[in-house]
């Protein structure tokens, strides 16, 4: 009874009274509690355990540089660069549950992001993967990174969530299997009775934000990847939720020989008890690092006395806190300390062994090679730790599913979030309709007159600029999503090609059925030519003209950083079209230095083709009691006023798709090069 004691002692909460030998029912429950999670982790597990990958870092140092605010909230670099990582060193072994600690701005989602490849400042120091240099295209497909932030679909339940996780992460499987693993996951984070609940957001009520902080855990362990990296996992969590949560994933951690690296600002005693493995950072340097279990005895040994009534965890963050005066002295003897330390010593001694075992083991790779022809098999000759990590990793591209399941799940994704969210299509399509009405109703049923041929013109010319300069509207949509992507793809779930043609597929039903009903509305109230075909020319027109328009707004939105700035610049871009439509003036009339907009110019191109598919075969009778009177006009006048005489209407079409393909190629490829996740 005593060995069951001792087992289960450590994941008893800190609310709980814990049992004793005495206290034999209470044990029994705990145990039976502990056997019941550790049963669901098996699930979780059933054929996923690896082999483990060992991560060791050596002298790892990170440098920003030093900015001079100017006016206008501008800055310049100094040319000086302060360091917010210094020297620090550790190996992560397989099984581990490793904690990264430290007081705020001590350098903990610093390390994490470099250990990560998520760094994009100056940097110095190695990286090893099993006792290799770490190859970051193999390192990316077996780890993962659960942000802070936690970016979900809103509309998307917490079931569905995990399905289209394990399609992209794992791939076309046995559907039963997947059942297993989503049931399993959702009991080990919370979160079965939410399994029909939507993950909400700023907009919709859904789950709240500790159950989306779990949400956004459970998504990650779907891929159960050997490595997972976890930034503030507690933040928003509530003291029962953060303990199970952590509970579990240590649980997993050791039957699936996963490394799981988190860095936690304040745990509480008993979360704390849980790492196997302890880095302490204080000013970007390293405190401690080894297991958790020896970092009272080592802060003793130096001297530090530990308040009777703080816990361990408050009590290590105390002694190395470097903003305030009253802390510094424990901190330099903190930090001094470790460096003197056996422990330390004995890390870089093994950090040695590891880097001479790799210099070997290369030098005798490189003279194998050297030996053979270049048709020897030899030539291709890796590691056999890093051959057996390529093997385990998921798809030969990186990634756990084709490239076309990609395609399918995301494009089923997207539908769903679509039809559900009424902020996306049903709102745009009642203010696009509302609008339609008003232009109906301003322009009704113009007459086939002299006088009415300037209407005409308006008319058009109105419906083609608004129409388009509304686009706009999908913007916040865009970079909500844009979040998700970020998140995903340097997750390696899918490829920035697969996620481009799934929007355009997902794009194209719903502004399809927008321009059939808003365009059916102008047309027929403002009483353009009564002809089947012209009218079917004016919605295609238009429907080329919302893709295009969509298009230059998801490249717009894909390659700025915030969402008022994408606002503002496609704002400024559509408004800066329609002066080139040659309504308000001449398109030959146009300064040279700007007339080249017309041709960049969505509007212009929709203007005009719906202007040659309405006046080239149409006469405006004589009004000779007009003041001044009228001649009757022919279409083909209006045409050479508006300066596009000649023009076929069919170049404008094929312009606007051509617009789709470059500013939806453009969108994949910033995409490609930029969204690399890196700070």
């Amino acid at each position: 009874m005593s060995a069951v004691v001792e087992e289960t002692q450590a994941f008893v909460p800190a609310t709980e009274e814990r049992p004793s030998v005495d206290s034999s029912d209470k044990v029994e429950e705990v145990a039976l509690e502990d056997l019941e999670l550790k049963s669901s982790v098996t699930r979780v597990l059933t054929s996923t355990r690896h082999q483990g990958a060992q991560l060791a870092f050596r002298e790892l140092t990170v440098e920003v540089p030093i900015k001079k605010n100017l006016p206008l909230g501008l800055s310049k670099n100094t040319g000086e660069y302060k360091k917010i990582l210094n020297d620090v060193s550790g190996i992560f072994e397989p099984g581990n549950l490793v904690f990264i600690m430290g007081p705020s701005g001590s350098g903990k989602s610093t390390l994490l992001d470099t250990l990560a490849d998520r760094m994009g400042q100056r940097m110095s120091g190695t990286v090893y993967l099993n006792r290799e240099l770490k190859d970051e295209a193999l390192f990316k497909r077996i780890s993962k990174y659960v942000q802070q932030e936690d970016h979900l679909f809103e509309m998307i339940t917490t079931k569905e969530c995990l399905s289209f996780a394990y399609d992209l992460y794992r791939g076309r499987d046995d559907k039963a299997k997947k059942e297993e693993r989503i049931q399993s996951i959702l009991a080990v984070m919370g979160l079965t009775e939410q399994a029909d609940v939507r993950a909400g957001g700023m907009l919709f009520k859904g789950l709240s934000g500790g159950q989306q902080r779990r949400l956004s855990v459970a998504e990650t362990l779907v891929a159960m990847p050997q490595i997972m990296f976890l930034d503030e996992i507690t933040s928003g969590l509530d003291a029962a939720s953060s303990y199970y949560v952590m509970k579990s994933l240590k649980h997993i951690a050791h039957a699936n020989n996963m490394v799981i690296i988190a860095t936690i600002h304040q745990p509480s005693e008993d979360i704390f008890e849980f790492s196997d493995k302890l880095l302490l950072l204080s000013s970007g340097q390293m405190a401690y690092f080894g297991p958790t279990a020896n970092v009272k005895s080592h802060m003793l040994g130096l001297g530090l006395q530990m308040p009777a009534d703080m816990s361990l965890a408050d009590w290590l963050l105390f002694c190395i806190n470097s903003d305030f005066e009253d802390a510094l002295e424990s901190k330099n003897i903190v930090l001094e300390g470790w460096r003197n330390s056996e422990a330390a010593q004995n890390l870089y001694r093994e950090l040695d062994e590891l880097e001479l075992d790799y210099e070997k083991k290369h030098e005798a790779e490189m003279h194998a090679a050297s030996q053979m022809s270049i048709s020897a098999k030899g030539v291709g000759m890796v590691s056999s730790k890093l051959g057996d990590l390529r093997e385990t990793a998921l798809g030969d591209s990186g990634h756990g599913s084709s490239w076309w399941t990609q395609v399918r799940v995301l494009t089923h994704r997207s539908f769903y979030n679509l039809l559900r969210d009424p902020t996306i299509i049903w709102m745009r399509l009642m203010m696009y309709t509302s609008l339609a009405i008003v232009i109906g109703t301003v322009w009704l049923q113009l007459d086939l007159v002299a006088t009415a041929e300037f209407d005409y013109i308006c008319a058009l010319a109105f419906t083609c600029g608004f129409f388009i300069f509304m686009v706009i509207a999908v913007v916040p949509a865009q970079f909500a999503e844009k979040a998700v992507v970020l998140k995903e793809k340097n997750n390696y779930a899918y490829t920035v090609s697969a996620y481009s043609l799934s929007r355009f597929l997902v794009d194209l039903p719903f502004l399809s059925i927008m321009s059939l009903i808003c365009c059916s509305i102008v047309y027929w109230l403002v009483g353009f030519t009564a002809d089947a075909g012209k009218f079917f020319y004016f919605v295609l027109t238009f429907f080329c003209g919302f893709l295009a328009a969509e298009s230059f707004a998801f490249f717009v939105s894909a390659a700025t950083p915030h969402y008022l700035l994408a606002i503002l610049n496609i704002a400024f871009a559509f408004g800066g079209f329609m002066t080139v439509m040659g309504v308000m003036i001449r398109l030959d009339e146009i300064t040279w230095a700007l007339r080249w907009m017309q041709y960049i110019s969505i509007q212009f191109y929709i203007f005009m083709s719906l202007a040659v598919n309405e006046f080239s075969d149409i006469t405006f009778a004589a009004t000779p009691d007009s003041t001044p009177p009228l001649d009757e006009i022919t279409g083909q006048e209006v045409l050479e006023v508006l300066g596009i005489a000649g023009w076929n209407q069919w170049i404008g079409v094929g312009a606007l798709l051509a617009m789709v393909v470059v500013y939806r190629s453009l969108a994949t490829l910033w995409m490609y090069k930029m969204y690399t996740g890196k700070k």
